[in-house]
């Protein structure tokens, strides 16, 4: 089990970069892959995650869990 904030499954809302009207507004996702930092430093892991419409790339700080994926 790795060590990372978030895990592949996890539902997390996530900034909506996409919308220049509101962009402190939050989409509902769901994480589909992990991309650790080469350097190993935890607060640079970044995250694929998946809106339905279209998927975004996040920093662990851009990210807030809604549903762990072993909880659901």
């Amino acid at each position: 089990m790795s060590n990372f904030m978030f895990q592949i499954g996890d539902r997390v809302l996530g900034a909506d970069v996409g919308n220049a009207e509101c962009s402190e507004s939050l989409q509902e996702g769901i994480i589909t892959h992990v991309i650790p930092n080469q350097e190993g430093i935890d607060s640079l892991v970044q995250y694929v995650i998946d809106f339905g419409m279209d998927c975004r790339v996040l920093f662990a700080n851009e990210l807030e869990l809604v549903v762990h994926a072993k909880s659901a």
